[in-house]
């Protein structure tokens, strides 16, 4: 175990390394209520003729949606793409993509629509590879297709995030593709997209975000000078504007400053990654099918109490940020944001524990076995979990 430990820490801190040096480049930002319909002129003025819109059945709907696809008639509308999205159907899209000679990538939705579009570029540019083959850190370099996201959530941070996560057919194992050249060209923020957002997905997407700019901050190893502004900007909208969408879902500016947060924790996960929370979230999400933002969000303190006491300077200085009242020592500090995060989650109408039916000793090991491939050694966390710290977690939350 000990050599383990050692192996995996000194290969973070070479990537760590080699992180700082790595090119990366926000994408360009198109923003404001009805920003959405200055993508037909932007579309003409990059040469992009025939682009393929890639969504969901109930995103597709919505009205601005529609006079988007007006404006632009010549588009190839692939508007089927589910939640988890399978490797199968990123294959069928790619083949698509091809048969209809579209020569950009246009991603409305959520994270799912703008993950599957990015894995779809992947197999574009690798004709005939499958997706498995890229999976972990910087195995894709080829151009992809030009790719405009579209959130119409404020939580996944897809839109400027270098990864995508792909779902096994066969196993329901997620796993993550990262690499600078994934992540989409130009990011469209109209808050007019995200105000018909059922109250319960507002509230999940945007604790997701939130787990996002935790995580990145705690995976000290992979910093830049970069990262702990994104993950303070992130925070402390989220921690302010979270409540009022989730009481006032029709204020635009609230929901402006989440697309922001949400934008700026991705940065910060493009950057650091993310951890264990999101490795056990992914695992139950592939056997379960349930919201990933509301598992990470149950999932989260959980894991913070398992850094203890290894991670308590840390954990102090992310109290500081959220804005909260601070005590005397790190360990004290450290539980106060605990504590604040389990009672914002509380507030926001997220619980400690839920119940899975279909939970089984078989599928606790199975889970516990996915969250461990995926977390090491690619998270740099503050504790490295095993097998067996993965399959107590999970254990804990689901009954």
């Amino acid at each position: 175990m000990f050599l383990n430990l050692f192996l995996t820490r000194t290969e973070q801190r070479i990537i760590g390394i080699a992180n700082r040096f790595m090119f990366r480049k926000l994408p360009f930002m198109i923003s404001g209520a009805g920003s959405l319909f200055e993508l037909p002129l932007f579309l003409e003025k990059k040469g992009i003729k025939k682009p393929m819109i890639v969504t969901g059945e109930t995103v597709v709907k919505l009205e601005s949606v529609q006079k988007l696809l007006s404006a632009i008639p010549s588009s190839y509308v692939y508007s089927q793409v589910k939640s988890d999205p399978l490797e199968s159907q990123i294959e069928l899209m790619a083949g698509l993509y091809k048969q209809n000679d579209c020569d950009g990538i246009i991603a409305i939705g959520g994270g799912s629509n703008i993950d599957a579009a990015k894995a779809m570029g992947i197999l574009v540019a690798y004709k005939g590879a499958k997706l498995v083959k890229f999976e972990g850190l910087l195995k894709v370099h080829k151009k992809l297709p030009y790719l405009i996201a579209v959130p119409t959530t404020a939580g996944t941070g897809s839109e400027c995030t270098i990864g995508t996560v792909i779902t096994e057919d066969k196993t329901g194992r997620k796993y993550p593709v990262d690499s600078p050249v994934i992540c989409p060209k130009v990011v469209v923020h109209d808050p007019e997209l995200t105000v018909s957002l059922p109250e319960k997905l507002t509230v999940n997407t945007g604790l997701d975000a939130l787990s996002h700019a935790i995580e990145a901050f705690l995976n000290k190893p992979y910093h830049t000078k970069n990262t702990k502004k994104y993950v303070v900007d992130a925070i402390q909208k989220i921690a302010k504007n979270l409540p009022i969408v989730f009481n006032d879902g029709s204020n635009l500016q609230a929901r402006m400053e989440m697309l922001q947060a949400s934008f700026y924790a991705g940065a910060a996960i493009s950057e650091a990654n993310i951890g264990n929370a999101h490795a056990i979230a992914h695992a139950i999400g592939g056997q379960f099918h349930l919201q990933h933002g509301f598992v990470v969000a149950v999932v989260l303190p959980y894991v913070l109490r398992k850094y203890l006491p290894e991670a308590e300077k840390a954990l102090s200085e992310l109290c500081e940020i959220a804005g909260l009242e601070r005590k005397d020592s790190d360990a004290e500090n450290a539980e106060t944001f605990i504590s604040w995060l389990e009672d914002f989650n509380r507030i926001l109408g997220i619980p400690d524990k839920f119940f899975v039916q279909e939970f089984t000793a078989e599928k606790l090991s199975i889970m516990a076995e996915y969250a461990e491939k995926e977390s090491n050694p690619l998270y740099p966390c503050p504790v490295m979990f095993s097998k067996n710290d993965f399959r107590d977690i999970i254990n804990e939350i689901i009954f």
